[in-house]
Formats: structure tokens, C-alpha cells, sequence
């Protein structure tokens, strides 16, 4: 019988769903619920090879924050290249 710890990720319940084209790529982005509390599930499928991540909704908005710090460094910055 599985404990709280061992919950298998697909006995959450999604609650909203989005998608994200990026050429050969498909990126789903998953809000769900468990007993553990909310999620966010990232899921990248490229034709037919997924890689997920799974960040806890309490992190969510220093993620997000991260996020758009590396990304406003990045395409503020001309590349050296």
C-alpha cells in the first residue's frame, strides 16, 4: 500500500492545463492537486521522449521570479559570440 511519500504523480487531479508549441517540441504546462497540496507539472515532449519536472505551487512564484531575472539578463546582454 503506498504511503503519502510514494503517491504515484498520476493519482493527482489536474485543474488547468495549458500548452506551448516550440518547433518539434510541445511543452504542457499542468496545475494539479494531491494530498501533498498543488503543482505545477511541466512536461516537454519531443516526439515521443517526455521529461517532467514537478514544482510545488509554494515555490512557484520564486521559480517563475528566477525565471524572468535570467531571462531579462540574457536578452539585455548582446551575445558574445
Amino acid at each position: 500500500m503506498p504511503t503519502p511519500d510514494s503517491q504515484p504523480q498520476n493519482l493527482a487531479t489536474r485543474l488547468a492545463s495549458e500548452t506551448i508549441h516550440a518547433g518539434d517540441k510541445k511543452l504542457y504546462v499542468d496545475l494539479k492537486e494531491n494530498p501533498r497540496g498543488k503543482h505545477f507539472r511541466i512536461t516537454e515532449d519531443n516526439g515521443g521522449r517526455r521529461t517532467a519536472i514537478v514544482i510545488p505551487l509554494t515555490v512557484a512564484a520564486e521559480v517563475v521570479a528566477a525565471m524572468n531575472r535570467l531571462y531579462q539578463h540574457h536578452t539585455e546582454r548582446p551575445d558574445p559570440t
